[in-house]
């Protein structure tokens, strides 16, 4: 087969995208497995030196819980603002006036809805009934997901016109465009702001015990209110510290090498 003439090895003639995406599905379910158990149980064992073990444990399950719940809404959230991101250019681009206006309305109000908000509307009226942790990371993948796809169609923009072109003269098209060039284009000129809102979505990740998913914020306030001792929240920030600094450094990084 002929290599993609956009220096994607993996996109090659005839490859399935189907194929790809069951892959990342099946990978995201077996990491979620793994890495929740393995996190648990040396979380439960840093805590156990610090705290009775009923204590450590819960402790444990509630950075499990905000990590995994984080880490899927972030990847869930991307890859859906991307989509939408190009549902709304072609709004744009083909549809009549009224129906832009109105796509326009309904993102300026999905921006403005409160992440609390949104959570407790999916966890009580809309999907009472299924996990908790599910609940929660479908709300804030939402929420990430449509600023997300503000950022990245502010982010069409910086694509040169003319590489485009040149990219469908040498035979790129479609899914073949998108992932070979135009993405990676448009991630090189937004990674940061992503990088934000992937930020943002962490510590939004406290929100979720209203709907009762189990998380750090919850369990600490649980412990709070059985010791009456606040300094129990030091672990919340110590945890969000943790999670929330290497990615920003991460980001500094991307941007001062390039």
């Amino acid at each position: 087969m002929t290599p993609s003439p956009i220096g994607v090895p993996w996109l090659r003639s005839g490859f399935r995208i189907e194929t790809l995406l069951v892959a990342l599905v099946l990978g995201v379910v077996l990491a979620w497995v793994v890495l929740g158990a393995v996190l648990n149980g040396v979380l439960r064992l840093l805590f156990t030196a610090l705290f009775d073990a009923a204590s450590a444990r819960r402790l444990a399950e509630g950075v499990t819980g905000t990590f995994l719940i984080s880490l899927s809404s972030i990847g869930l959230g991307t890859p859906v603002g991307f989509v939408l991101a190009y549902g709304f250019r072609g709004l744009q681009s083909r549809a009549p006036r009224v129906l832009r206006y109105a796509s326009w309305t309904v993102l300026y109000a999905a921006l403005a809805m409160p992440a609390y908000l949104l959570i407790f509307w999916m966890g009580t009226f809309l999907f009472p009934r299924p996990n908790r942790a599910l609940i929660a990371i479908a709300a804030l993948a939402l929420n990430l997901a449509v600023f997300v796809a503000k950022i990245v169609y502010g982010g069409f923009g910086a694509v040169p016109l003319g590489q485009m072109e040149a990219a469908r003269a040498s035979g790129a098209h479609g899914v073949k465009l998108a992932l070979g060039f135009e993405i990676p284009a448009v991630l090189r000129a937004v990674r940061a702001a992503i990088t934000v809102e992937w930020a943002t979505t962490l510590k939004l990740s406290s929100l979720v015990g209203v709907i009762g998913a189990t998380d750090i914020m919850q369990v600490v306030m649980e412990q709070d209110l059985r010791t009456y001792h606040p300094g129990v929240y030091v672990i919340v920030f110590v945890v969000y510290w943790v999670l929330i600094t290497p990615l920003l450094v991460w980001s500094d990084r991307r941007d001062t090498t390039q």
